[in-house]
């Protein structure tokens, strides 16, 4: 056999007959079980590692003694009962039949993952790089003496699959070893530790400039399908056991195979040897940085996984800015993930808001809708919380070189949540607007007093009227009110605050938290429908739900008198019988000069292309981002799911992004894609046939039942009362 094909199929056996464990021949607790650790207080305590096949492992500890039996593979696991505070040094005893393990100085405490990316990594001190450490952190260093804080520092690593391997140490927090260690982690450690003054156990787990899907675990990610549909397969395709993963090899070992019998066939023949098959994308290991879905979590977290915490700090964001609303689900995903993955139903999730930043090219405003995301998630779940840093940040560098405000302010989140302290965690949250002749005024939760930090405050707030367009505005104190005006906006109806990456935060509360990006809309969704449904020229109204087999109503035609235009508007309106509303307005490039081919299509006719310079609205909350890629798809005929376009992450076996166009007279489809995301965001697709149409915005989201992504055979247009789509250019 050539070396070649001998490598693959031997790489491809190797998993396909992949053995969950080794057999041992002593007791080994997992790696994270060391010296110096400390043990989370108030719960049950998980102890695990591996044994021979069928050995009795026994733990004592603190007066406890728990035995259990390894199972066949060898692995064993065993929970001590809850533990009271102790900041006594302890011996852990773990026996086997014939052998013993001591883990020395063993504390009981609080136990925290600091997780996340580079703001999370920045050290404390680090000599050769004043852009990435503590400004003051040499200092902070040398005079660093907490015997009773322990800490970990988890060395950058990944892997395809599930790796509980890694080892790692706990070390007291002494001035000789804290200088590369986490600054934000140091200073919420060390505040910790001075309020509670009991024992506190650091796991510093992050990563520069990493996505959050790299953090995710398989179980994280099948808890926010649909919306991770991509990541959830891409993690299936590579999980050694998974049917998917099972199939994909399989089919590859079919191809090598027939692929090593036309080479030998080759050779007899003196003939040039045939290329080698496609290697399988999921198996393709990635560059510096491991931005694949779930491999940080498969190697740098996985291992600590079910030890006792109280739960994660979490400072990431800048690797996903452009996700918008989409970061929401990412970070559901996360943390149902670890909630599963640490066995623990109330597992916290502290998250460091994003500061301000200029992020380059990218649109302004993008940050702001991230921030909104991370507010969003903290609201809706009980078990986490968000810490505002927009008036310590720095406009010009990622990473602010002082991250003692950061640590203070998760501190704060802890004692009020976990440690029953009566202090003031929160920065202000809107709560009420109420619109007043020429002005807004606006009522907040957590305020009882204002404080003006910064400068520029009244740049940070604009508003609009009800035609939209937002003005910068002015704000006058009020007590714990706020008063937005501007003479230009005579009657507002909108307002937002440093609603772009270059504003910092300029109001704060009598605490000193500062006040964070926000926005509030008291137009109602058919109002700001109105508003975008009025730019440019008129060229086609269709109403949808009307017509028959030569297509819909056409209430407007102006195709003939549209002029010239650079720019081509849609807006589709969907009212559902519910009542609820939905609409999207996009903006994208001309495609064409003849203002004829920019609406349905009456005649056989194809359009498929990538499209730049989208600009787009929408209150369907998954499309509250701004693509800058996209593709427009129509077609007068019937299309196949076939992936023609070769876009990353769409399905060949799903009618979604990148569909293969057929021509002709057919099913039929108008669809703009975001490729970034590979999101749908509208699909009108056998408009011929009023009772069998395919209306949609966003993905469709019942991709979970098989249905596919760009609404085709949805057969939904009897679930709306009304369906509206306008096309306007100028």
């Amino acid at each position: 056999m050539h070396p070649s094909a001998r490598f693959f199929l031997g790489l491809f056996s190797a998993v396909l007959c992949f053995a969950p464990g080794e057999v041992w021949a002593k007791v080994v607790p997992a790696p994270i079980f060391s010296d110096n650790m400390v043990l989370q207080r108030g719960t049950k305590v998980p102890i695990w590692g591996k044994a021979a096949p069928g050995e009795t492992v026994t733990v004592k500890f603190a007066g406890q003694t728990k035995s259990v039996r390894a199972g066949e593979n060898g692995d064993w696991k065993l929970s001590l009962d809850p533990l009271e505070t102790s900041a006594e040094n302890r011996t852990m005893v773990i026996c086997g039949a014939d052998d013993q393990v001591d883990i020395a100085n063993v504390l009981v405490g609080e136990v925290w993952l600091c997780s996340g990316q580079s703001n999370m990594e920045m050290p404390l001190w680090l000599d050769n790089n004043p852009r990435f450490r503590q400004y003051n952190g040499d200092k902070l260093a040398a005079a660093t003496d907490y015997p009773l804080i322990r800490f970990v520092r988890t060395p950058r690593t990944y892997s395809m699959v599930p790796d509980r391997s890694l080892a790692v140490t706990w070390a007291p927090m002494r001035s000789d070893n804290i200088r590369p260690f986490s600054a934000v982690a140091y200073f919420f450690g060390v505040g910790l530790f001075k309020e509670l003054n009991v024992p506190i156990g650091l796991i510093q787990s992050a990563w520069g400039g990493t996505d959050i899907e790299a953090w995710i675990s398989l179980d994280g990610f099948h808890s926010a399908l649909p919306d991770s549909r991509f990541e959830s397969a891409i993690v299936e395709s590579r999980t050694p056991g998974h049917p998917r993963c099972k199939n994909l090899m399989a089919h590859f070992r079919k191809e090598m195979e027939a692929w090593q019998n036309k080479f030998e066939e080759a050779l007899r023949k003196n003939d040039v040897p045939p290329p080698l098959p496609h290697f399988p994308s999921a198996f393709v290991r990635p560059g510096k940085r491991p931005n694949m879905p779930g491999i940080l979590y498969n190697r740098m977290i996985v291992g600590y996984a079910p030890f006792a915490m109280r739960g994660a700090i979490w400072y990431q964001g800048c690797n996903n800015v452009s996700d918008g609303s989409l970061y929401l689900w990412k970070l559901r995903a996360l943390h149902t993930g670890w909630k599963k993955a640490f066995e623990n139903p109330h597992f916290r999730l502290y998250i460091v808001q994003l500061a301000p930043y200029i992020y380059g090219r990218k649109n302004r405003e993008d940050l702001p809708r991230l921030c909104e995301a991370q507010q969003i998630y903290a609201d809706s779940e009980a078990d986490a919380a968000l810490v505002t840093i927009g008036d310590v940040g720095n406009l010009h560098d990622i990473h602010p070189a002082d991250k003692s405000q950061v640590g203070h302010r998760l501190v704060l989140q802890a004692l009020k949540r976990d440690y029953g302290r009566d202090v003031k965690s929160e920065s202000p949250r809107l709560r009420e607007c109420r619109c007043e002749p020429g002005k807004l005024v606006l009522a907040f939760d957590n305020v009882g007093s204002w404080r003006k930090i910064g400068e520029g405050e009244d740049a940070n707030f604009e508003i609009a009227d009800l035609g939209g367009g937002f003005r910068p505005a002015s704000v006058r104190i009020v007590g714990d009110k706020l008063e937005v005006s501007s003479p230009k906006v005579p009657a507002p109806r909108a307002v937002r605050y440093m609603w772009r990456h270059d504003r910092t935060a300029s109001l704060a509360n009598e605490a000193g938290l500062p006040l964070g990006p926000f926005r509030h809309d008291t137009r109602s969704d058919r109002e700001k429908a109105a508003a975008f449904g009025r730019r440019g020229r008129a060229v086609y109204e269709y109403d949808l739900l009307a017509g028959g087999a030569n297509g819909p109503a056409v209430k407007i035609n102006n195709a003939d008198r549209a002029g010239k235009f650079k720019r081509i508007h849609y807006m589709l309106e969907l009212t559902h019988k519910n009542g609820k509303f939905e609409y999207v307005f996009i903006s994208i490039p001309k495609f064409t000069d003849n203002a004829r081919f920019i609406g349905l299509p009456e005649t056989n006719y194809q359009q498929q292309r990538h499209i730049e310079g989208i600009w787009l609205h929408s209150n369907v909350l998954q499309l509250d981002h701004q693509p800058y890629v996209g593709i427009i798809e129509i077609t007068s005929g019937n299309y196949r799911p076939r992936n023609t376009h070769g876009i990353r992450g769409a399905s060949n076996e799903l009618h979604d992004i990148g569909d293969e166009l057929l021509t002709g007279i057919g099913y039929g489809c108008f669809q703009i894609h975001d490729r970034n995301y590979r999101q749908t965001i509208f699909a009108i697709n056998n408009w011929r046939n009023p009772n069998r149409m395919d209306i949609g915005i966003g993905n469709n989201p019942d991709m979970t039942r098989g249905q596919h992504p760009d609404w085709t055979f949805s057969r939904n247009a009897g679930k709306y009362s009304s369906a509206v789509f306008r096309v306007a250019v100028e």
